[in-house]
């Protein structure tokens, strides 16, 4: 398929661990808890897919601009954009919605376009979705998007998510719309899945492109570098 331009990020999380906001958090996750461990997989896959075999929880809504946007700020406050988080369609396409502007202060260089901050975020790769991820991992602020839930720095290889991370990109399995709002079919929706190569999974689906129900047997992907729609919830371990 040809790269998707409307991409989003969501957080899970596994069941039995206690993942709290710290009091300095930027932003606070929404999430709800999944559970039918050990589910059957999707007979529309041929038995392949959707089988989970723990509890967990995932976000209720797709990343939003103002949830983004405060991850830019807080990750990139002086707008270097070295990591390449920032992605300047967010800014000129009517989609965007996210604006930089180099002369405003440190902390404040990237603004919510009006009436879209509650929108999902839009024109973000896998890897600014992990960075987010470990942001949100590693507890917001000025931490680490390098390193926590998938370890970026100085890997060159196929990049999985780490041993102890508690707030991910959602598996492949994990993505199921009907405990989440808002994650049917209007942008392609990230995912953890490594489906050939430096192609990642993708779900739901966006305008002007044939959605692909999370239980679906068609696997979408996009490569890495893609630029997809919103951020979907972040997986975590269940409280």
């Amino acid at each position: 398929m040809n790269p998707p331009t409307h991409l989003t990020l969501t957080l899970a999380a596994l069941a039995g661990i206690s993942l709290v906001t710290p009091a300095f958090a930027v932003i606070n996750i929404d999430y709800v808890s999944v559970g039918h461990a050990e589910n059957a997989a999707y007979n529309s896959t041929g038995s392949l897919y959707g089988a989970v075999a723990y509890a967990y929880q995932i976000g209720k809504y797709e990343v939003t601009n103002a949830q983004y946007t405060a991850f830019l700020n807080a990750a990139d406050p002086t707008g270097a954009n070295a990591n390449g988080i920032y992605n300047s369609s967010m800014g000129r396409n009517a989609r965007g919605g996210i604006t930089y502007t180099a002369g405003a202060a440190s902390g404040e260089k990237y603004t919510i376009r009006t009436s879209m901050g509650d929108k999902p975020v839009n024109y973000v790769s896998w890897y600014d979705s992990a960075r987010f991820t470990n942001w949100v991992n590693n507890g917001q602020g000025a931490c680490s998007t390098e390193t926590g839930a998938y370890m970026l720095t100085g890997n060159t290889g196929i990049i999985t998510k780490s041993v102890g991370a508690i707030a991910w990109l959602p598996s492949e399995e994990a993505n199921n719309y009907f405990y989440t709002a808002d994650h049917k079919l209007n942008v392609w929706e990230w995912n953890d899945a490594v489906i050939s190569g430096s192609s990642r999974g993708l779900r739901a689906g966006c305008a002007g492109a044939a959605g692909v129900h999370p239980a679906a047997a068609p696997r979408p992907r996009a490569t890495t570098s893609g630029s997809v729609s919103p951020v979907s919830l972040n997986q975590r371990p269940l409280s």
